[in-house]
């Protein structure tokens, strides 16, 4: 049996400090008008015509979670604790997950800075305990994120078991949210370009088996994007303002300046006084990219 490290047994506790906030009271609270939503759009006497109804005509996300929800709550009816208690979980697993993925882009001690942030911000505890697409958007992003980044530098060779990871972290995204689905498609086209040149044909599999497992859901997602997705200009969801940025990044930091601002000095400190070594590399421009191109459409989020 292998003996914890230290690092193993500060992950550890970090993932139980992160289940208990994330189960703290979280079945305490009403529904939110987002979830009373979805719940409404399960109505139906038949899956296919939720499908068509609650769906297709009526929602702008894949069919994955409000599958779901519809087969979750036959079986367990619809109750705060029950209906919110799979997307906790699933918040719960993005703690290990996350810090798997950083790990492998950053080394272990800004994996572990970046895990502990996460644990307890309120954001990413908000977004987990909510029965929408938030939580498993985000936990089969980091999945992908983290089997791709075993396959693109920790593997020496091709492993079918890392492989299948990802397309399933894929097809995760695909029918969770099409922000998240954003986010596999450019890291999966990022792979093209360094996925090792014997292992190229293996990873176009893996994209098509991603596509051919989005095929029920094509149908929905060409005639919702063919009706100007969230209302159009007129829509109810209008376009950010010159400060959404300031906005959602501050949001991000639990609204707190005094937070956002004792974290820079904690990054100055260990760069100027400390004299950490840093290098800027390719896996931090990869970031920086993943970000920008994905990250930022989330800001739509702040005005849901």
């Amino acid at each position: 049996m292998k003996r914890l490290i230290l690092e193993d047994k500060i992950v550890m506790l970090l993932v139980f400090i992160g289940a208990l906030f994330r189960f703290y009271n979280y079945n305490s609270w009403s529904l939110s008008n987002d979830e009373l939503s979805a719940i409404t759009r399960l109505r139906f006497d038949s899956f296919a015509e939720m499908i068509e109804q609650g769906v297709r005509l009526t929602d702008m996300h894949p069919i994955g979670v409000q599958s779901f929800l519809w087969v979750w709550t036959n079986l367990f009816g619809v109750n705060e604790t029950m209906l919110s208690l799979p997307f906790v979980l699933l918040g719960i697993a993005c703690i290990p997950l996350l810090y798997l993925s950083c790990k492998n882009f950053f080394g272990k001690f800004p994996a572990l800075l970046a895990t502990a942030a996460f644990v307890g911000l309120e954001f990413p505890i908000l977004y987990a305990q909510l029965a929408r697409p938030y939580s498993p958007g985000l936990f089969f992003s980091l999945l992908v994120l983290y089997s791709w980044s075993e396959m693109m530098w920790k593997n020496n060779a091709w492993k079918w078991k890392t492989a299948l990871l990802f397309v399933m972290g894929g097809i995760g995204c695909m029918y969770s949210h099409y922000f998240s689905f954003l986010f596999a498609a450019i890291v999966g086209l990022a792979g093209v370009f360094l996925i090792q040149k014997q292992n190229r044909v293996k990873y176009f599999i893996c994209g098509t088996l991603m596509f051919l497992f989005y095929i029920p859901n094509l149908n929905v997602f060409l005639y919702q994007f063919s009706i100007g997705g969230l209302g159009g200009s007129e829509g109810w969801l209008g376009p950010p303002k010159s400060d959404a940025i300031w906005k959602y990044i501050l949001y991000c930091f639990n609204e707190s300046a005094f937070l956002l601002l004792s974290i820079i000095a904690l990054i100055v400190l260990m760069l100027f006084v400390f004299k950490v070594k840093f290098t800027w590399t390719m896996k931090h421009s990869l970031a920086l990219v993943f970000f920008f191109i994905t990250g930022t459409h989330r800001l739509l989020l702040f005005y849901l």
